[in-house]
């Protein structure tokens, strides 16, 4: 029976009034002399003593009848009942204290300490038994325990040795024993124990870390379902086994269990001392569970948790060692990193960006870098790199439930991992830019263009009727249904081109005319290799930046200090010319490339105009993106017309220009800089027209303004 403890009204932490959790509702318990409800309460807390006092009375109250004392929970006790009178108008207060601890390890684990004349000390392992193991265990509100071994301490009080407990015995110092103080320990082993609340245990697993949940009744096992198991009932129950924190999984990852299955929508807050304190209601025929969804866990000796995102699933990775939270350095943070990272918290995969828009605290690193292939259990399980001064604090990453790929099927569509299953997508009406854009921003770009061909193989659907505003960043967020797996009534038969990457010069946004190029990639500024530079590269470089023209220098040393010099990304670039961002262009696989400062891509870059266009098909259209305080923001569609559209053109060197409305070539997540904007077409440039002040507009990013530019009116297709 599942009974949840607090104090309340208490003036210290360890006292006050108890209150209790019982079939949902929370109240007092009636006051009884019964000492050994005191002992039952303070194991309950975490505590070996317990003592109580009355106390005024809160409604509705819980009677009881008597407890022995070696009941691990109230639930253990017989005859809870609800109700609105006690006999002696009173209620139960406590006051909390310890005179046995573990220290050394976790809460459930490590080297046992008494208290005897107010002073903390140790006893000698020699003749400890799992019998005294036991007791103690019991002692502190645990099912059971067994004796740890090696657990040397060469300094402190030893205060008790040769001590001797029984099956009868519930209390450790009970337990005979020779004189306080008075010990010939032949080592410096000193006693240590592993404790457990339950009979839990964790099958079929990798590793006795990870597995399906399996728990022991009346000399059962049998398991739990899926129905609501999340990270905080992993956490507890693995802090249950020893661990720090766990994460959860449903029933595809361990496969199935036999016999009776015990529990039903667990629910725990996730610092309850116990798994039993979470609330655990037994399992109906009614409800719809088989073994096919048996609970499992991964449990972890370290914790993580991700702070700061707009987000549950993404933000600023914090990691915690066992003495507080700390920071992870991020040189050489990638996507690999996150992939494992996410994996942790229970993600199918991760991406690696930073927030360089938001001022948020950085706690001291305490991980530094490390270089995970993607395949690690725990990013604590991946090699660091040597010993080095961290240069960049705070890894951030974006964890999403659905992972694509196109590396399984061999005409290279796209495919989804989701909740254990591997399969297609099938679109809702059709394949849109919109629903590509996500599929790129989750790749590590921020927009994309959707293509597609007939079927010709039929492949299982691991998403259907998927819908995407355009705006989400993973398709998590998107609308779909995971329960067809029939073939697709509309092509499945689809992929993506991905574009947008961030570029500047000598480590410079804005009107630098000459030096190496760097790119933004994954939220990683690094420098691109000259192997296949030329000027048609320089040429897409610098009108992403917003000059008209650009050409390349074949040697150029930097005079400017280069950030992040250490991390290459691209080589072998091969660019005609027409693209719109280098992303488009063909190159090496990201980060597979190194060269030395002297043989890194150099441009220059001449006829500033401080705009540009994004994500068009050719150099030619694109949203228009305009440079203001040194940040790149959009142009609201609200009255945007031809007219304004000609201004643009002319700004980038071509005569003619046709406006785009309603974002036709995607949205960005920044700056909206301008609205109203009303040209009649003769301006040198878009800020000699008339618009709302810079910053100022009632728009969302789904109205970002966009151009098709031409040097002949006929050739300017809406």
């Amino acid at each position: 029976m599942a009974v949840k403890v607090r104090l309340t009204s208490g003036s210290q932490p360890h006292k006050g009034t108890v209150e209790v959790l019982f079939n949902g509702q929370w109240g007092g318990i009636c006051y009884t002399n019964d000492a050994n409800i005191g002992t039952v309460l303070a194991r309950m807390m975490g505590y070996t003593k317990g003592t109580i006092y009355p106390v005024n009375p809160t409604l509705p109250l819980l009677k009881h009848s008597k407890c022995n004392g070696n009941e691990p929970s109230l639930g253990g006790c017989p005859s809870l009942v609800w109700s609105t009178t006690c006999a002696p108008n009173k209620i139960i207060g406590i006051t909390l204290s310890k005179d046995i601890r573990l220290v050394s390890h976790t809460r459930s684990r490590g080297r046992v300490e008494i208290l005897h004349n107010k002073i903390w000390g140790g006893i000698c392992a020699d003749q400890w038994t799992d019998q005294n193991a036991q007791v103690t265990c019991s002692s502190l509100g645990f099912l059971k325990g067994k004796v740890l071994r090696g657990e040397h301490h060469r300094s402190g009080k030893v205060h008790l040795s040769n001590i001797k407990c029984t099956t009868n015995d519930a209390y450790l110092l009970n337990c005979s024993h020779d004189a306080w103080g008075f010990h010939g320990c032949p080592s410096t082993e000193r006693a240590a124990v592993e404790c457990y609340r339950h009979d839990l245990r964790l099958k079929d697993g990798s590793n006795s870390k990870e597995g399906r949940v399996e728990i022991m009744k009346n000399g059962v096992w049998g398991t739990v379902c899926d129905s609501d198991w999340d990270n905080e009932d992993a956490s507890v129950l693995c802090r249950d086994l020893g661990y720090a924190q766990g994460t959860a999984y449903n029933g595809w990852k361990f496969g199935p269990g036999q016999g009776p299955i015990f529990h039903q929508n667990v629910d725990c807050i996730g610092d309850e001392f116990s798994f039993e304190q979470c609330f655990l209601p037994e399992w109906s025929d009614n409800m719809r569970c088989d073994h096919g969804r048996d609970a499992g866990v991964a449990c972890f000796n370290e914790k993580v948790r991700l702070n700061y995102g707009e987000l549950e699933n993404e933000g600023q990775v914090e990691v915690s060692l066992g003495s507080g939270w700390g920071s992870v350095c991020s040189d050489y943070w990638d996507n690999e990193n996150a992939h494992v990272l996410c994996r942790m918290l229970g993600y199918e995969t991760g991406l690696s960006y930073q927030d360089n828009h938001r001022q948020v605290p950085t706690l001291p690193v305490i991980l530094n870098a490390v270089n995970c292939s993607g395949d690690e259990r725990s990013i604590f399980d991946c090699p660091a790199f040597p010993s080095r001064q961290c240069i960049h604090t705070g890894a951030w990453v974006r964890c999403s439930r659905v992972k694509v790929t196109d590396e399984y099927l061999p005409d290279r569509r796209i495919t989804v991992h989701h909740d254990g299953m591997i399969g297609t997508i099938c679109p809702n009406v059709t394949w849109s830019d919109k629903d590509a854009s996500v599929v790129c921003r989750m790749r590590g770009f921020m927009h994309g263009f959707a293509l597609s061909k007939p079927d010709t193989t039929t492949y299982p659907v691991g998403l259907a009727d998927l819908s995407c505003t355009g705006k989400e960043m993973s398709l998590d967020e998107c609308s779909y249904t995971d329960e067809s797996r029939s073939r697709c009534k509309i092509s499945s038969n689809i992929n993506v081109h991905c574009s947008n990457i961030e570029v500047r010069i000598d480590g410079n946004s804005k009107n630098a005319t000459v030096g190496l190029v760097q790119v933004l990639y994954n939220g990683i500024w690094g420098t691109v290799c000259k192997k296949g530079w030329n000027d048609e590269g320089a040429q897409v470089v610098c009108r992403s930046m917003g000059y008209k023209t650009g050409q390349m220098v074949s040697k150029y040393v930097s005079h400017v200090p280069v950030r992040n010099t250490h991390q290459f990304w691209l080589d072998n670039i091969d660019c005609t010319g027409n693209e719109t961002d280098l992303a488009e262009c063909k190159h090496s696989n990201w980060g597979d490339a190194y060269c030395d400062q002297e043989n890194c891509a150099a441009a220059w870059c001449s006829d500033y105009v401080g705009i540009r266009l994004k994500d068009g098909r050719s150099k030619q259209e694109g949203r228009v993106e305009i440079l203001h305080n040194r940040i790149w923001g959009s142009v609201c569609d609200d009255s945007w017309d031809d007219n304004d559209a000609t201004v643009v053109c002319r700004m980038l060197g071509y005569s003619y220009g046709k406006a785009t409305v309603e974002s036709k070539h995607g949205f960005t997540r920044g700056q909206i800089w301008l609205d109203d904007v009303g040209c009649d077409g003769r301006e040198f440039s878009l800020e000699s027209c008339s618009h709302l002040e810079w910053g100022w507009h009632n728009c969302n990013h789904d109205e970002d303004a966009g151009v098709i530019c031409s040097n002949t009116p006929d050739a300017i297709i809406g």
